[in-house]
């Protein structure tokens, strides 16, 4: 299993280049997941047009969206702790952790976190 980050989704879904690449190579091999923070993040942009929500929609069918529970929360408001990140961070990367899933992403905020395994796109 691998975690997309948000970031990570967002510059695969405006195609860039390295994004595209990286996530469609491993999509081949690995299943590929988000935590609904990042569901919700990525619906929030302000100008999102409906087509770029159907295409969004579409494109989040083919993936797993993993809830926030009671558990997770607690991890990552450890993490937050510990590592002095955001919440919406601290959750995604709880998630990873807790799915034993490497995380994709080109925030340099989660190199901190030892528990992670993280795969730069």
């Amino acid at each position: 299993m691998i975690i997309l980050d948000t970031n990570a989704v967002i510059y695969y879904l405006q195609n860039d280049k390295k994004a595209v690449q990286t996530i469609d190579k491993i999509r081949k091999k690995e299943n590929l997941g988000i935590s609904t923070i990042t569901e919700i993040e990525i619906f929030s942009f302000p100008n999102l047009t409906e087509i770029q929500q159907l295409s969004i929609t579409k494109w989040l069918e083919e993936i797993t969206i993993f809830p926030v529970d009671s558990f997770l929360s607690r991890q990552a408001a450890r993490l937050r702790r510990i590592y002095k990140i955001k919440t919406p961070d601290a959750i995604i990367a709880s998630t990873a952790i807790f799915y034993n899933a490497k995380l994709i992403t080109r925030d340099k905020d989660f190199k901190k976190i030892k528990e992670l395994d993280i795969l730069a796109c």
